[in-house]
């Protein structure tokens, strides 16, 4: 469990984990607009990323994802990937008109999933390491001092 000064370090902190889900979904559409060799402009960003952006964020502000006591939640980061990139998947149909590969679904589901889940598990496990080397002898010893998320 967090006490009042890491549940205070951590409301401050949720903008960065909210720019660095942003980071992970800008860089999935770069990164496909790239290895596809796409000549579309803007219009082209905003018709593949605006789904991801509406499916992500919408899910995580009714999960409360970013809250100061579930921002590493994996729970509520599960449901926001899952859900969220379903309902990215669904609104990019609703906007080109176009069924979207299978492929394609898999790839941002692995990506998306992949890269959200390892800056949190990074930051969960920084977060431990800190914990423990700041608790007194006894305490690193028994194991106390991490988060019971």
């Amino acid at each position: 469990m967090m006490n009042a000064m890491e549940q205070t370090r951590t409301s401050r902190l949720w903008p960065l984990a909210a720019f660095l889900d942003l980071l992970v979904l800008v860089s999935f559409v770069a990164f496909g607009h790239a290895s596809h060799d796409l000549t579309g402009g803007v219009s082209w960003y905003a018709v593949v990323l605006l789904p991801f952006l509406v499916g992500w964020f919408g899910l995580a502000l009714a999960v409360r994802l970013y809250g100061p006591l579930s921002m590493l939640s994996m729970q509520r980061w599960a449901v926001t990937w899952l859900v969220g990139v379903a309902a990215a998947l669904a609104i990019r149909v609703l906007i080109t008109h176009r069924a979207i590969p299978v492929p394609f679904d898999i790839v941002a589901a692995a990506y998306i999933g992949g890269l959200t889940v390892l800056w949190r598990l990074v930051w969960k496990g920084v977060r431990i390491l800190g914990s423990q080397s700041g608790a007194p002898a006894s305490a690193r010893q028994s194991g106390a001092g991490g988060e019971g998320q």
